[in-house]
């Protein structure tokens, strides 16, 4: 609690020293939160990226395989050729499939920061109107 003996200087100084922590500690907040949603993205985008490596050589065995199909006319290797390669085309789709759902839950803007300073511009509002820090403001403000 203030003591109300205290110059006007040493609450300024006051204030400016809680403002300074106040602004800390939001930095450190929408710090954290961005970092939580870029590791978020980053594991999304390898999971993309895994797919995508998996989806081009399924893409290779399977025109492999309708090419060898065509020229062979139906023989055991081209049918093998076409199951492994539309088994390796599934499992892509699927490791990619997983990585967009995931991207898309994703969001960079730092929404707790935003909130708590939402909050935070709400204190001076809350104030008493018989604060005498308060009457002095607003009366100077006029």
């Amino acid at each position: 609690m203030p003591n109300p003996e205290r110059s006007i200087g040493e609450l300024f100084g006051h204030l400016v020293d809680q403002f300074q922590k106040l602004i800390r500690t939001e930095y450190q907040l929408a710090k954290t939160e961005i970092g939580e949603s870029l590791s978020k993205t980053l594991r999304s985008s390898i999971m993309l990226l895994a797919g995508g490596l998996v989806l081009l050589p399924a893409l290779t065995l399977l025109l492999g395989g309708v090419a060898l199909a065509l020229t062979r006319a139906g023989l055991a290797l081209d049918v093998s050729f076409l199951l492994v390669g539309g088994v390796l085309f599934l499992a892509g789709a699927a490791i990619a499939a997983a990585g967009m759902k995931r991207l898309k839950r994703v969001s960079l803007v730092p929404e707790k920061t935003i909130a708590q300073l939402q909050r935070d511009a709400q204190i001076p509002r809350n104030i008493p109107a018989t604060d005498p820090m308060r009457q002095r403001h607003e009366h100077a403000a006029a």
